[in-house]
């Protein structure tokens, strides 16, 4: 499905299932029966400042599933986050206002981590907007 009609769906939508890698795959807002978008994390902090003054910030991703359940297609509100330094878009990337896209949208196992840092003059709040979990 392409992209503007999935955000409609899902602004529309608390949830809704679709057919992904011939395995069904549920993105939610809110909770289902495997994950939530309580099992994701992120946390961000001050970490240092490059050599011309501008603060860096490092942030990680969690997946805390306590059902050891995989989630992606991991969606952050994230502003009009942009970065002095480049973030690998593979990693995190800004698809839209408040709109940043995790790892690809690939799998991110139970317990694994997603980091990076970006530098800028001020940080970006970022919370999760949207998982999905099969």
């Amino acid at each position: 499905m392409d992209r503007p009609f999935m955000r409609e769906i899902e602004r529309l939508c608390v949830s809704y299932c679709w057919k992904s890698k011939e395995k069904e795959v549920k993105a939610i807002n809110a909770t289902t029966d495997d994950c939530a978008i309580s099992d994701v994390v992120v946390q961000q902090g001050a970490a240092g400042k490059l050599p011309n003054g501008i603060p860096r910030y490092s942030v990680e991703i969690l997946n805390m599933s306590p059902k050891n359940t995989t989630v992606m297609d991991v969606h952050i509100k994230c502003g009009w986050f942009a970065s002095y330094n480049l973030v690998d878009p593979s990693i995190f990337r800004r698809l839209a206002h408040d709109d940043c896209l995790v790892n690809n949208g690939q799998p991110i196992l139970a317990g694994q981590a997603i980091g990076f840092s970006y530098s800028n003059t001020f940080s970006y709040p970022m919370t999760v907007s949207v998982v999905a979990c099969h």
